[in-house]
């Protein structure tokens, strides 16, 4: 979507609304519905891939679960997802209503707490160094502009 030019994202979206609106209400999509199954998805996938990698680096809380253990967790989306939305029918608001699952022992949310917390950490893929020194143009491009090579002194 990123490549299209605006006035075509714009209008690609108001037709996909226009055809969403003319669907019988018993063949359209919920949005709630599928925000939130996607969310789960992203956030199972992404605990999935910190263990993994904490796996892969002997992180010493991961080296104390088994294998059996931990594949329940990677798989099974009632890990993932202890939280829902719901709108208040007074005021309108939405609200997240956070559930205390009974079955979660607290070295389950520890756990849960720990890969996330290490998952926020890992996203950055790579720090920025900023050197000026090291990016110097000798010679001006091709086609720069007079003025600026006459500023510049080029």
């Amino acid at each position: 979507m990123s490549e299209l030019r605006k006035d075509m994202r714009d209008a690609l979206r108001r037709d996909l609304f226009w055809n969403l609106a003319r669907l019988p209400q018993e063949s359209q999509l919920d949005i709630e519905k599928t925000f939130e199954s996607q969310k789960d998805l992203v956030k199972k996938r992404r605990r999935s891939k910190t263990i993994a990698k904490l796996k892969n680096l002997k992180d010493p809380l991961i080296e104390q679960f088994k294998d059996e253990e931990l594949l329940p967790i990677v798989r099974d989306n009632g890990y993932h997802s202890p939280e829902f939305s719901s709108e208040d029918e007074v005021d309108e608001k939405n609200k997240i209503v956070v559930r205390n699952l009974r079955w979660r022992s607290s070295t389950l949310r520890r756990f849960l707490y720990y890969v996330d917390k290490n998952t926020k950490s890992g996203i950055k893929k790579r720090e920025r160094v900023y050197r000026p020194s090291e990016y110097v143009e000798e010679a001006a491009p091709s086609d720069a502009p007079d003025i600026l090579l006459r500023e510049l002194d080029f």
